[in-house]
């Protein structure tokens, strides 16, 4: 019997690495979890205003989006996509898309914190300052600045 439980006990562990694998694998922000937040624009295509709205909002916000910790995803329907500078293939973006349940057809932002949970979903461009304002008052966050202080002076 102690055997035989040794044999069940090794394959139960085999499984659940196997399976903590092929989610890491199939979850293109699992490499962010803990580290980063991100915030992933789901459009049609690049052309479409909110994409260009949101676009330079978050230029002129840089130093606030990097000492946020957040990475931001442009997740097209037609296009390239892509997350952190990196290109994704169709099938991520698909993935992505299918996770936090955006059509190909719709403008949306999603924030997703660093513990993976969505914080926020956006209709239209996101307000920046509401954006960092929410994550600011997160308890992650306000470690963080109290770790860190305060890298950006904002108006």
């Amino acid at each position: 019997m102690g055997r035989g439980l040794q044999y069940l006990s090794l394959t139960l562990a085999l499984l659940m690495s196997m399976q903590t694998l092929t989610w890491a694998q199939s979850n293109p922000l699992a490499q962010y979890r803990w580290k980063n937040r991100a915030l992933l624009i789901f459009a049609e295509d690049a052309a479409d205003s909110d994409v260009r709205q949101t676009r330079d909002a978050l230029q002129t916000s840089a130093c606030e989006v990097a000492d946020r910790d957040i990475v931001i995803g442009w997740i097209l329907s037609r296009g390239e996509s892509r997350l952190d500078e990196a290109r994704i293939d169709a099938g991520m973006a698909d993935t992505l898309r299918s996770r936090l349940r955006v059509r190909e057809d719709e403008f949306a932002a999603v924030l997703v914190g660093k513990d993976g949970g969505v914080k926020a979903r956006y209709g239209q461009t996101p307000d920046l300052k509401e954006l960092f304002a929410l994550i600011d008052g997160m308890p992650m966050r306000r470690s963080e600045m109290r770790e860190r202080g305060l890298e950006c002076v904002t108006d």
